[in-house]
């Protein structure tokens, strides 16, 4: 199948993600997009970061605005698509479609995708707990790579917890109370694909704490990389099938994270029957299998 995806072409992007699964499923995949005018190598978190070994740059550049037409990137591209797939944050191709339209609505926790249905054929909500929202949609979560995100048994145990990411309020004082209570914390935002790997196979335990009751791709890498979960409780992950204290560990405050990131630091064993436990349950969860599943759902015309 040929297919045009579109999404903003960070380093890191659920849409690249979706890419990556959709050519290794063997499908023809053109790619459009904006970059960060800094470079394709750039993403404007805190700071800023440049990430040259991981430029996913696109095969035809759009501007950088919120709603591009449609029929002008049709024109531009040399093939004649089997469905178009849509998978940006806060960007989108406006206009009427020949082939089956896909909205991957991928940040519905802070992104309002309504202006941009109207043309839609499918739509795909990435987080069911906002699926409500959005009438009609089909749920498709998050996943993790098997290339970038994987298990290094033999890596050396030098951190108990690890959490990368951005560092809202709520996870620097987790991380903080860690800290004061003798926790050997890694944390911080920066180290993605294998060299996050590498530090989240380091540790212990894989710290997640999503900031609006979504469920984060952070929460099936962990389970990837073989490191005990330690979550905040969330409706869809039980959705999913997977069970707190068999799979991942979950709690519902500060304290509650605490104790049980000191517990399992006490109990190493007991942590990595369960990170073992994890890794086997999240297998089957990976971008190829989402890819699939989206094009499973692609209506007929």
């Amino acid at each position: 199948m040929k297919i045009l995806i579109h999404h903003r072409h960070y380093p890191v992007s659920i849409g690249r993600y979706l890419k990556r699964g959709l050519r290794s499923l063997g499908h023809e995949v053109f790619s459009v997009g904006c970059v960060d005018p800094r470079g394709a190598e750039y993403i404007p978190w805190p700071g800023g970061l440049r990430f040259p070994r991981y430029v996913d740059a696109p095969d035809l550049v759009t501007p950088d605005v919120q709603a591009y037409p449609l029929a002008e990137v049709l024109r531009a591209i040399p093939f004649s698509p089997d469905a178009v797939i849509q998978a940006g944050d806060v960007c989108w191709l406006h206009g009427p479609s020949p082939v089956p339209n896909v909205i991957v609505m991928t940040d519905p926790h802070c992104v309002d995708y309504q202006p941009r249905l109207a043309h839609a054929d499918l739509q795909i909500c990435m987080q069911d707990y906002y699926r409500s929202g959005y009438p009609g949609s089909h749920w498709v979560p998050y996943a993790y790579d098997e290339e970038w995100h994987y298990h290094l048994p033999k890596a050396p145990r030098e951190y108990d917890v690890v959490m990368i990411g951005l560092m809202y309020e709520h996870r620097a004082a987790l991380l903080e109370r860690l800290r004061q209570v003798g926790v050997r914390v890694c944390g911080g935002l920066g180290q993605i694909f294998h060299e996050g790997t590498q530090l989240y196979n380091r540790g212990l335990i894989a710290l997640s704490w999503s900031s609006r009751m979504d469920l984060p791709a952070r929460f099936f890498e962990g389970l990837a990389y073989g490191r005990l979960v330690i979550s905040n409780r969330l409706p869809d992950i039980e959705k999913l099938g997977f069970l707190e204290g068999v799979h991942y560990v979950d709690f519902q405050s500060l304290d509650e994270a605490v104790s049980k990131c000191t517990f399992y630091i006490e109990h190493p064993d007991f942590a990595e029957a369960i990170a073992a436990r994890g890794r086997a349950a999240v297998q089957p969860h990976t971008w190829r299998a989402r890819a699939a599943r989206i094009v499973s759902l692609l209506p007929r015309r």
